[in-house]
């Protein structure tokens, strides 16, 4: 009973932010925990090593921070055994190394505990490579003046560099595969053209998709690559790449391979395919060269919302293969256009049984309505995110002035527990903000989208 009333008035100091009080209760509580005995000291210990891992499993590249310094050197103190942490230019191999090594360190101390104090642990994931972040959300940057510096002055296209988040990279000149290429006049053509709109993205990926030399997977390469240097180098330099060496650079990250869908060119497939749908409904037909953009393009697309949109343009009106397009599969409206779409299709096969040329079905469906409850459901959303994230950042500051107060005060080994806890709490919050704050930027990005119509 006492444990939880002291519980109970730690909370209740943590969310009144009252920081002051709550540190005077750590620093008489904790001692007394420390001198009840091994095995209560030992439960705080596992408990402190646990949430490290489950913070270094939440955020791996925390390990590789400035800011994991401290936990680090608390942890030794408290009689861990840690490898040391790399230097922030080591290659991404030795990191990898650090991380797998300091996850191994960690079980083991924790697996030690648990059989001191009978408390069960985290198993131990094995990982051959940490993927950070998926593709689709990895920070990319802009390259900075001191990198554009060595871009101009190198004589080789191939040049490597590295990332914030630590990430390797290396710049190359694209080439086909063997077998898969087009005629050097051909390919240097096509550089040339790109050149000219001076790093125009979606410019640059319009022409590539209209050049009949060109078959799709030729233009699903270069397309994927030369999205990939602008995301993370900029236009600017994927411009002077293309002006100094006579070649689109390719982006090659060290622990990832292949052709990757992403963000970007989810939202290049919709933009596209929407101006296609709406130029359909404007003049009735499309061009050969527009049904292979529209069929080309759907590679960036989920593939089974790809093949949606290609069966409800077929069988009902544009607006209604606009709508699948724009919002989740799993939307009521989506599903009832589905639905609909499946229906006209059984019904048409036996007078149009290659499901080419029908006439299409109106939906009866009012599509500003539509619109316009979409656009407050996702207003809704929005709210609630910014009330989860006004709590998060109170916490997060009440955390943080705990800490510093604790950092002011004489070090002493009973608080190593309670500093790491803070530590790993800290880490974590910081983690799920900058989600909300993802979460939001997408909201807002559909919003203004639905704003538009």
């Amino acid at each position: 009973m006492k444990c939880m009333a002291r519980t109970f008035i730690f909370c209740l100091c943590l969310f009144t932010a009252d920081a002051s009080m709550a540190l005077s209760w750590l620093v008489e509580s904790v001692p007394q925990a420390a001198a009840q005995g091994g095995r209560a000291f030992g439960k705080a210990q596992l408990k402190m090593v646990e949430q490290v891992r489950r913070a270094i499993t939440q955020n791996p590249t925390w390990a590789l921070s400035k800011d994991f310094t401290q936990t680090l050197n608390l942890l030794r103190k408290a009689g861990v055994v840690l490898p040391l942490q790399p230097i922030p230019s080591a290659s991404t191999a030795a990191k990898e190394t650090y991380l797998k090594e300091l996850n191994q360190k960690l079980f083991q101390s924790a697996k030690s505990l648990s059989e001191q104090t009978n408390q069960k642990i985290r198993p131990l994931i094995a990982q051959e490579h940490f993927n950070w972040k998926p593709r689709n959300t990895k920070e990319f940057l802009n390259l900075s003046p001191d990198e554009m510096d060595i871009l101009l002055q190198g004589k080789s296209p191939e040049i490597s560099f590295g990332t914030k988040n630590w990430d390797e990279f290396r710049i190359k000149p694209f080439s086909f595969p063997e077998k898969r290429g087009v005629s050097s006049d051909v390919y240097e053509e096509i550089i040339q053209k790109l050149s000219a709109f001076d790093g125009a993205e979606y410019k640059m990926f319009d022409y590539i998709l209209r050049t009949p030399s060109l078959n799709s997977y030729q233009k699903q390469l270069l397309i994927s690559a030369l999205d990939d240097a602008h995301s993370l180098l900029g236009s600017e330099a994927v411009s002077l790449y293309m002006l100094l060496f006579g070649q689109i650079p390719k982006v090659e990250f060290i622990s990832e391979r292949g052709i990757s869908v992403n963000k970007r060119m989810e939202k290049y497939a919709i933009y596209l395919q929407k101006n296609l749908i709406n130029k359909l409904e404007r003049k009735g037909s499309w061009s050969e060269t527009d049904l292979d953009m529209f069929v080309d393009v759907s590679v960036y697309l989920d593939p089974v919302k790809a093949q949606a949109v290609l069966h409800v343009l077929t069988y009902l009106e544009p607006s209604a293969a606009i709508w699948v397009l724009e919002n989740p599969l799993e939307n009521a409206t989506s599903q009832q256009i589905l639905a609909l779409a499946k229906k006209t299709s059984a019904e048409k096969e036996k007078i149009w049984p290659d499901g080419n040329l029908l006439p299409k079905i109106k939906t009866q469906l009012d599509w500003e309505l539509l619109y316009k409850e979409r656009k407050e459901a996702l207003s809704a959303q929005a709210d609630l995110l910014w009330e989860r994230m006004e709590s998060l950042w109170e916490r997060y500051s009440v955390i943080k002035n705990v800490m510093e107060l604790m950092n002011a005060e004489p070090f002493t080994p009973e608080r190593i527990p309670v500093s790491i806890s803070y530590s790993t709490q800290k880490v974590r919050i910081e983690k799920i903000l900058k989600e909300i704050k993802i979460r939001l930027a997408s909201i807002q990005q559909e919003i203004d989208a639905l704003s538009a119509e």
